[in-house]
């Protein structure tokens, strides 16, 4: 289990943040992404919809060592967080198609993923985390997934880690 947050040097004091949790970056075909999504500095008043995409992306490296990145297929789910409770955590979850082909890699060539989180900021502006994803086969993942219980992210992460130094110190 992991959690992401956008880096500091991608945002300025007060901008809109995102941070979320998975209970694993690495999955089979037909897996599921599940994780918990929190959000700071964006307006409590009303329910935000978060759309989560799972993107396709192929890089190719040239030998002049340029790159090229052409994205593919993208698979999305929408969740809201509601009003006057986005650093709360909300949860996500959804399937990872059965036909999807595993990411690989050579010397000049990348075929990768990355579960995109994105937020309407505004108008014409959207606030976007990036999240790098594997998919690989059956037998070479341990099922890492099973089992496994996604970190608590923003209010709820602070307020854990609150009653874990309290009762470290005897509180």
């Amino acid at each position: 289990p992991t959690t992401f947050r956008q880096r500091a040097s991608e945002l300025h004091l007060g901008a809109p943040r995102i941070e979320t949790s998975l209970t694993s970056s690495a999955l089979a075909p037909g897996g599921r992404i599940a994780g918990a999504i929190a959000l700071y500095n964006f307006d409590q008043a009303s329910a935000l919809p978060i759309r989560i995409v799972l993107v396709e992306h192929n890089t190719l490296y040239t030998r002049r060592l340029s790159e090229r990145v052409r994205h593919g297929r993208s698979w999305s789910v929408a969740v809201e967080s509601p009003a006057g409770g986005h650093e709360r955590g909300t949860p996500f979850e959804f399937q990872v198609p059965t036909d999807i082909v595993p990411s690989f890699r050579t010397a000049s060539f990348i075929h990768g993923f990355a579960l995109q989180i994105e937020v309407k900021t505004g108008f014409l502006s959207t606030s976007t985390l990036s999240i790098p994803i594997t998919i690989a086969n059956d037998h070479v993942l341990k099922d890492e997934s099973l089992g496994l219980v996604t970190p608590s992210v923003g209010a709820s992460r602070m307020e854990e880690l609150g009653r874990e130094v309290a009762a470290r110190r005897g509180y």
